[in-house]
């Protein structure tokens, strides 16, 4: 008996296997709606949180870090590219880390938490209305045998 290739008409009982057609336009739909789902991702409108994110990127505040109301000193906070780092804790290995945000009215909230390999972590906060950002740094290292915690008051304006 002759056997033919499973789509030839010269057999009978041709049978025609549709399963690799059905998997390739099962595969072009998802392709398809992946797509779609990452644009819209990619919207602000769809994510508030990245909108109100966009609000700071490119931004650099000068700001004066206190304790007890007395300066410490002054630092750069900048947000770039999703980041947000400190100038001067830069020095000490804090790294650029990413932010998150909210908007309550005309009002930008942030978090962000920066973290050293020998100073520890740093977790900034704070709202910036307008030019003005005001907020706090809570700073802690800890040892087997002793630990930091200390917090400050974070106040400036944005700047270039």
């Amino acid at each position: 008996m002759e056997r033919h290739p499973p789509c030839s008409s010269g057999s009978p009982a041709a049978v025609i296997d549709f399963k690799p057609a059905w998997l390739v336009i099962l595969a072009f739909a998802l392709c398809g709606c992946l797509s779609a789902r990452a644009t819209a991702a990619e919207s602000p409108a769809a994510d508030p949180a990245r909108g109100a994110r966009l609000l700071l990127d490119g931004s650099t505040f000068h700001v004066e870090v206190s304790e007890n109301g007395k300066k410490v000193f002054d630092d750069r906070l900048v947000f770039r590219g999703g980041m947000f780092f400190s100038e001067s804790c830069s020095k000490f290995g804090f790294e650029r880390s990413p932010y998150y945000v909210r908007t309550d009215g005309d009002e930008i909230q942030f978090l962000a938490e920066t973290v050293s390999p020998t100073h520890g972590t740093m977790v900034w906060k704070g709202t910036v209305s307008g030019n003005q950002i005001d907020g706090g740094v809570r700073w802690r290292k800890e040892r087997w045998y002793w630990k930091i915690l200390r917090n400050f008051d974070v106040q400036g304006a944005r700047g270039k």
